[in-house]
């Protein structure tokens, strides 16, 4: 539908525009400013009670941030294809998460063994990241319909058809989500 369409492109540039004059803004640059200022000289470089911490080694930090996410997905994922729409973006935000750190911190792990497991174990978090997103855009994409075209009533097929797709990624979930759980961890 064109005018539909442009309904949502109008939003989206919107959205967009104000996204971009935030960014753009002095409150944004004070900001960051003052994380650069804090990283580079702030306290915590010489309070006593993060001396320790500071002296760990950084494998030693990345491990316990990786397991910290990885019990988080393990917890909040058990039984995957049971969680209604909104639990199920928690699990995603959370796989988003452990994705992010496995990147970030994953090239600390440099031994032979360790990389194959990071590669593996990366595969393994993207493809639940997909599934979990697919599962999103179409729960997403439901509600944005329904905002935007209010009276339009989807027939028996197409509700049957949504339906079915949205079982068949919900099980591809659960499966993507038992490999990353039951993978061999890159950071041991």
């Amino acid at each position: 539908d064109p005018k539909l369409l442009a309904k949502l492109t109008k939003g989206r540039k919107a959205i967009y525009a104000d996204l971009s004059r935030a960014i753009r803004s002095d409150s944004f640059r004070a900001l960051t400013l003052d994380l650069v200022r804090w990283i580079s000289v702030g306290s915590w470089l010489s309070e006593m009670d993060t001396a320790e911490k500071r002296g760990q080694p950084v494998t030693a930090f990345a491990g316990h941030v990786l397991d910290r996410y990885q019990r988080r997905l393990n917890r909040r994922g058990k039984n995957l294809g049971r969680l209604d729409d909104e639990t199920r973006h928690k699990v995603r935000i959370v796989g988003k998460n452990l994705g992010y750190a496995a990147d970030f911190l994953g090239t600390l792990f440099a031994g032979k063994k360790a990389r194959r497991r990071r590669r593996h174990f990366i595969h393994a978090i993207t493809a639940l990241q997909t599934e979990l997103g697919s599962l999103n855009d179409e729960t997403t994409g439901a509600k944005l319909l329904n905002h935007f075209t209010p009276l339009a009533v989807p027939s028996r097929a197409d509700t049957a058809l949504a339906a079915s797709s949205k079982e068949q990624s919900i099980k591809k979930a659960a499966d993507a989500y038992e490999l990353v759980t039951d993978l061999k961890r890159f950071w041991r």
